[in-house]
């Protein structure tokens, strides 16, 4: 298990009114890239993640979050830790609910901090 991707995954387990994505894949290869580079659009975000227990980084400053320079990115990844990879996160748009909800949980943390 990857470090981010798992915060990532019970965030959704036990926050989903909170889950901003509508998909997550997780790419360690050009191969995995290529099988999947059709289905995504054409603007994706992208964390680096690292196994739990690795605490060799992976930073990559300045990605553009365009579908085009994803192996780029790999190639980055994988330059500073072989066993690094890519999330590819794909953002659903806030609904009302959603900025209503953000809203308030903002207003109990201003409130908690008096």
């Amino acid at each position: 298990m990857y470090g981010k991707a798992k915060g990532i995954f019970l965030l959704n387990k036990y926050l989903p009114d909170l889950y901003p994505y509508s998909k997550i894949q997780i790419i360690s290869s050009i191969e995995e890239w290529n099988k999947i580079k059709n289905k995504l659009p054409e603007r994706v975000t992208t964390r680096t993640d690292t196994k739990i227990g690795d605490y060799r980084n992976v930073r990559i400053s300045g990605t553009s979050g365009k579908k085009e320079d994803i192996p780029l990115e790999l190639e980055e990844v994988k330059k500073q830790n072989p066993d690094g990879v890519l999330l590819l996160l794909n953002t659903k748009s806030p609904t009302y609910h959603d900025m209503k909800m953000m809203e308030d949980l903002m207003l109990v943390s201003i409130l908690m901090r008096i």
